[in-house]
C-alpha cells in the first residue's frame, strides 16, 4: 500500500489544528503516491529550481507519524498557472522519470489539471500530508 501524499490548502489554518482534524478542518487535494521528489522533479521541468533546491523547501510543519510538510509556493503558482495544454506535454516527460516510470502520462496529466484546479479554487499557503 502506496503512501498518502495530500496537497492541504491550510489558507489561515494552523497546522496542528489540520493535523487534529484531517479532513475536516481545511481543504484537501486527495491523491496517492505523489510526494516531495516527485514534485521537485515536475519543478524541475517546470523550471521552477532544481530538484535538491525544491526538496529541501519542504519544511516539516508538524505532525510524527502522519506529517505535514510546506509546499513550496513558487511551486504552488507554477502548477497553478499550468495552462492545460502544456499539462500534458510535461507529463510525458515526468512520466520518464524513475520515481514515475510506471504511471501513465494521461494520469499524471489528470493530476496536474486537477491540482491546478485545486490550487485556483483554495486559498494558500498549501502543505503536503504524509502518512503511510
Amino acid at each position: 500500500m502506496g503512501m498518502l501524499t495530500d496537497v492541504v490548502a491550510l489558507g489561515k489554518k494552523k497546522p496542528a489544528t489540520v493535523l487534529r482534524q484531517p479532513y475536516e478542518s481545511a481543504p484537501w487535494f486527495q491523491w496517492k503516491g505523489i510526494g516531495m521528489v516527485e514534485l521537485a522533479q515536475l519543478g524541475a521541468l517546470l523550471k521552477v529550481a532544481p530538484v535538491q533546491k525544491l526538496v529541501s523547501q519542504f519544511k516539516l510543519l508538524g505532525g510524527e507519524e502522519a506529517v505535514l510538510v510546506s509546499f513550496p509556493a513558487a511551486l504552488a503558482d507554477s502548477i497553478r498557472e499550468l495552462p492545460g495544454k502544456e499539462a500534458k506535454a510535461i507529463a510525458k516527460k515526468w512520466a520518464k522519470t524513475e520515481e514515475l516510470e510506471d504511471t501513465k502520462p494521461a494520469d499524471l496529466a489528470e493530476y496536474l489539471t486537477s491540482l491546478a484546479a485545486f490550487l485556483a479554487t483554495h486559498q494558500g499557503p498549501y502543505a503536503l500530508f504524509l502518512s503511510p
